[in-house]
């Protein structure tokens, strides 16, 4: 699968991704065999992506900043009290100090 896939591939692949993304796992196998008719590149091709996608879990559904949240107050837990605190220097209008 080290390949250029062409205009024409990549419709297809997306249209069988279309078909079979929402299917429960187990009835995946047969979604593919229906939809891919057997093209055996096009299966590959579709399978990789549905495994990528089942890694990746709801990783996009869910909002990253709970977890950002956690990960800065570990940092700073793990400082100690000198690290607790973000230095800032006030701004003004242009010319103020």
């Amino acid at each position: 699968m080290g390949q250029e896939l062409d205009r024409e591939m990549w419709q297809r692949i997306c249209g069988v991704l279309d078909e079979v993304m929402d299917l429960p796992r187990e009835r995946r196998s047969a979604g593919l065999e229906r939809s891919c008719a057997g093209s055996a590149e096009l299966r590959r091709w579709v399978e990789t992506l549905l495994d990528a996608s089942d890694r990746a879990g709801d990783f996009l559904e869910r909002p990253g900043w709970p977890e950002a949240v956690r990960w800065v107050r570990r940092i700073l837990e793990e400082s100690g009290p000198s690290r607790t605190s973000i230095p800032f220097r006030k701004v003004g209008k242009e010319g103020e100090s």
